[in-house]
């Protein structure tokens, strides 16, 4: 196999979280009286982690406020995973891999959450790293530090590293760092964004995925 570290982006790549994405949204805008923003608004606004998702949801006013990134997480926080499940052929992807090849989650949601989530989930047991937005590297994708230290922690060869990823963000930070990518086409990104931004390939569903990588 080429690839022997795969990274997997977790919101819309690996889980479809969008609906408890939503509700902690909405449950922030109501605190502050505000009318509830619909699915598709809110998850435009996804990718860049939690303090830019509440700035965005949002006025202006409101999202300078100190208490408004303690509330938003205090509100995901109630139900993180009331509803966020792995896509459809997720598990069968992840378990169709032998040991000698390494997997983790990149992801710019708090580490805190990212690894919940997988926990709740039962898909911790396939990573050996799980990185959020606030990992040991100091910076988060598109910069491609991260990828650079994700390498180095795992022993890995850049040339055998891919990301898979439904982000804006994991394409660009897989060309800022020289590595391989597989663009999701079935997450929170608009596929024709995905697709112009132009991946070394494209998935439309995990078993395409496995696919490519096999």
């Amino acid at each position: 196999m080429k690839y022997d570290f795969l990274i997997f982006d977790l919101d819309g790549t690996l889980v479809d979280s969008k609906d408890d994405l939503a509700k902690a949204s909405n449950d922030l805008r109501a605190y502050y009286n505000l009318e509830p923003l619909d699915l598709e608004t809110i998850i435009s606004f996804v990718g860049n982690g939690l303090k830019v998702l509440a700035d965005n949801i949002l006025p202006q006013e409101y999202s300078q406020k100190e208490e408004t990134l303690e509330k938003f997480i205090e509100f995901y926080d109630r139900c993180l995973t009331d509803t966020t499940k792995p896509y459809k052929g997720i598990i069968d992807l992840l378990e169709s891999f032998d040991k000698s090849v390494k997997k983790a989650v990149l992801s710019n949601k708090s580490q805190d959450f990212t690894r919940r989530i997988l926990d709740v989930l039962g898909l911790s047991r396939h990573f050996i790293e799980i990185w959020g937005g606030d990992n040991e590297s100091g910076v988060k994708k598109p910069d491609p530090k991260v990828i650079y230290a994700l390498i180095d922690k795992t022993q890995s060869k850049i040339e055998n590293t891919i990301i898979i990823g439904d982000g804006i963000n994991d394409i660009g930070v897989a060309k800022a760092a020289g590595i391989a990518s597989i663009g999701i086409l079935y997450g929170f990104t608009p596929a024709e964004t995905i697709v112009e931004l132009k991946p070394n390939y494209l998935a439309k569903s995990p078993a395409e995925i496995k696919k490519i990588l096999k």
